[in-house]
């Protein structure tokens, strides 16, 4: 979603998603090499409002991660703060 260079032969390439792409090294990644970007799926939602004019909501926003159960109510830390900025 977001841009860093226009030398593309300096650049790693991004894994983990859908569509391969450049890896932003601004960006925090997963264990499993998904980057995580809250600021640029808030202006990719924000588009697609500013286009289309009808409610969006986000159905699944899974965080790829080595899950580690900290309790017996099996509550993960690692995700605690994914998507908060």
């Amino acid at each position: 979603m977001s841009i860093m260079t226009s030398d593309v032969s300096k650049v790693e390439k991004a894994s983990g998603n859908f569509a391969m792409g450049e890896l932003n090294p601004y960006l925090e990644a997963s264990d499993w090499g998904w980057q995580i970007d809250p600021v640029g799926l808030r202006m990719t939602l924000n588009e697609y409002w500013n286009r289309y004019r009808v409610p969006l909501f986000i159905v699944e926003n899974g965080l790829g991660a080595l899950d580690e159960i900290n309790d017996v109510y099996g509550h993960i830390d690692e995700n605690g703060d994914y998507g908060q900025n």
